[in-house]
């Protein structure tokens, strides 16, 4: 059953008018709108003689849309209860408010005898504005006045799940039956319905052609196109997995999302889509998700400014750019983490308006607040991708914030809110900023990729971390991407780089202290740190060195009483001083026999192959380096590794492609050396002899 064939069962009323009160809220002529889909509904309980249907839904859902849509349908009357005030003995008063008395009491009987109908919408709004006591007043007013009916639910409430909560008590206490459904998000077939309609309004809007329809191919081209692009940024294989996927469906059958979504396809040209190009650090597409997610929070924002806004309020700014602070996308993030996780307010919310505005201010937000696209109810978020995209906000805006250090410690002492968005969103918000990653948001982020990788076989996940400048540099290659990001050291006692408990695939390489801590540290394969302090800190260390692990530091420090496990034979540990169970395996830094030039020389051959990697569309036994990044790096600043990119490129070991680099890897087998010795400090003296042949 959808919500029309919910709305034809209803009595079907007449031309009859009741209303005589304009502003009251309710009306009896109401029309659907233009691009409404009926949802599905799933039926929860069907109690026997049920007086009333509650509808429950979440925020943004189109509660309001389809309430009006039974109303027109049904023509029954509808009362949109937002900003009144409730209490007991409301519901009658209400109508009498409305109607009048004569038409109130015709109304009244023509209910109770099944011959009209009535759609009360809004109910989680007088939930707030009344109270729990007051609602729960009018709600058992309205049982008793139920009590004495004798139709089938031909009164229909709508809700979100805390307020139904509410409404199912109050009835069950009262001893009346109820019918509950819930509003379910879009099939597939609905959004697409909807996603045409939603066009069809933005073009007459614009009075543009309606290129969505007159060319269907390009348009369903560009549509495929945007889908598959967010089914990648999810992880799934396509879009048709993406829909089966519960998470997946709800996000592409949420109204919100795919009003945005038409948003980015309402152009005149489908082949040309305007959609934001890749961002390579971003894994790919969720520069796409977080465009989507900017545009669903500026949309409230301007929302909330048309309905709270009036002359008066804006005289009271000083300035339009003043009055543009309000209720921005980063205030929404973190008022609705403060529902969903700190379960506090932000102290200095309120800095931006001008005091006598600051109740109503508070007032408004509270009530949009409640009724917000990112969540479900005040606990809950719509989607995953809407929490992560929260918390990569609030994080990024007070990363050394009394907030911003609460909700890293919540995530890191509780894995269960560690999520794979998290880092993916951070990486495309600095890369939408031009800004940089805070050094205390290391750990995080890598732990949000690393759990990327492990929840989908698809993804990988390659990181190195160094020094150049005083700056932290990460190269990342991310789905064959590579990308690299300064890290700005954080201000503080602390000046270590914290790095994630789970540590694979990556290359640290800074004169920082860097630490590991957790109740369970997990390194290797493929891990080589060195820094001139180390830490592991943990109840456990397991340390998987089938391939090279190599930590390296002037000093290491770890609990002796670690429970610790090794796998694999390929674990080096290089330290002048050591302290814990690490002093078993650590021994001196190889010393490299060879000139003070040539040493040089290799430290500088180090620096430059680490740079290169494996990504996709390098052909097999080559690795690829991007030039820019290569020159800024390394190249600008180190003459040696200069002068041995010349040397490789007059050799054919290096060549140019576009704006890579690319190596030959015969070049590491014909010094009999392999990657796995680059990292450890391996020579031969192949290498050597290679080296004294560069030319000074």
């Amino acid at each position: 059953m959808n919500v029309i064939e919910l709305a034809e069962g209803l009595p079907r009323v007449g031309d009859a008018v009741y209303v005589q009160a304009t502003g009251s809220g309710f009306q009896d002529d109401v029309e659907q709108k233009q691009d409404y889909v009926p949802p599905n509904l799933t039926l929860l309980r069907a109690d026997a003689d049920a007086r009333a249907t509650l509808i429950t839904a979440p925020a943004a859902a189109g509660k309001s849309t389809s309430a009006m849509a039974i109303a027109a349908t049904s023509g029954a009357l509808y009362a949109d209860l937002a900003g009144r005030r409730v209490g007991d003995g409301s519901f009658l008063g209400l109508l009498e408010e409305a109607l009048g008395e004569e038409a109130g009491l015709q109304f009244r009987r023509d209910l109770r005898a099944g011959r009209s109908a009535l759609i009360l919408d809004a109910l989680d709004e007088i939930h707030v504005t009344s109270g729990e006591t007051a609602f729960v007043a009018f709600l058992t007013g309205l049982c008793r006045y139920l009590r004495t009916s004798i139709a089938d639910g031909n009164v229909v409430l709508f809700a979100r799940a805390e307020t139904s909560n509410w409404v199912r008590y109050v009835f069950e206490n009262e001893g009346v039956g109820l019918r509950e459904f819930e509003l379910n998000y879009f099939t597939r077939s609905q959004s697409d319905e909807y996603l045409d309609r939603k066009l069809d309004s933005l073009y007459q809007r614009a009075q543009s052609p309606l290129v969505h329809r007159t060319h269907r191919r390009p348009f369903e081209a560009a549509k495929a196109s945007l889908y598959q692009r967010l089914a990648n940024a999810l992880g799934y294989a396509s879009i048709d997995a993406t829909w089966e996927a519960l998470d997946g469906g709800r996000l592409l059958g949420y109204s919100p999302v795919l009003e945005g979504l038409a948003s980015f396809l309402a152009v005149s040209d489908h082949r040309a889509l305007d959609v934001p190009v890749e961002v390579g650090g971003a894994l790919r597409e969720w520069s796409l998700l977080t465009s989507l997610n900017i545009r669903l929070l500026q949309r409230e924002q301007d929302k909330f400014i048309q309905n709270w806004v009036d002359d008066p309020t804006r005289a009271m700014f000083d300035s339009l750019e003043a009055l543009e602070l309000i209720y921005t996308p980063a205030e929404q993030c973190d008022r609705l983490l403060s529902l969903t996780m700190l379960r506090q307010p932000r102290p200095d919310r309120l800095v931006h308006i001008p005091e006598p505005l600051r109740a109503s201010y508070e007032e408004a937000v509270d009530s949009q607040l409640a009724n917000h696209p990112f969540i479900s109810n005040s606990t809950t978020f719509v989607s995953p991708v809407f929490q992560d995209f929260a918390v990569a906000t609030m994080l990024l805006d007070d990363a050394t914030g009394e907030r911003g250090r609460e909700v890293q410690s919540r995530i890191r002492s509780d894995k269960n809110q560690m999520s794979s968005g998290l880092g993916p969103f951070a990486l495309a918000l600095l890369e939408e900023r031009k800004a940089a990653l805070p050094a205390g948001l290391v750990d995080l982020v890598l732990s949000s990729l690393y759990l990327r990788q492990d929840s989908r076989v698809r993804f990988s996940c390659e990181l190195s971390i160094r020094a150049d400048e005083g700056n932290l540099i990460v190269d990342t290659n991310i789905d064959g991407v590579q990308h690299n990001r300064i890290l700005v050291p954080v201000d503080g006692s602390s000046s270590a780089l914290r790095l994630p408990e789970r540590l694979r695939d990556t290359t640290v390489d800074t004169d920082r202290e860097v630490e590991v801590r957790g109740r369970t540290i997990q390194i290797g394969p493929k891990v080589s740190i060195e820094a001139s302090i180390a830490s592991l800190t943990a109840d456990e260390c397991h340390i998987e060195a089938t391939d090279f692990v190599t930590l390296a530091a002037d000093v290491f420090i770890t609990n002796w009483d670690q429970t610790v496990t090794l796998r694999g034979a390929k674990l080096q540990v290089f330290a002048e001083e050591t302290e814990g169970w690490v002093q078993r395996y650590a021994k001196a830094r190889p010393q490299l026999a060879a000139e003070d030039a040539e040493r040089d020389l290799y430290r500088s051959l180090r620096r430059l192959l680490r740079f290169f990697r494996r990504t996709q569309h390098v052909p097999a036994g080559f690795l690829a380096a991007d030039r820019e990044q290569l020159q800024v790096y390394i190249l600008r600043t180190d003459e040696r590794a200069r002068r041995l990119l010349a040397a490789l490129e007059r050799s054919g070991d290096v060549t140019h492609n576009g704006k890579e680099y690319r190596l030959n890897q015969g070049f590491l087998s014909g010094l009999n050396m392999n990657f796995s010795d680059v990292e450890s400090y391996g020579t031969t003296p192949e290498l050597w002899a290679y080296l004294r042949s560069i030319p000074r």
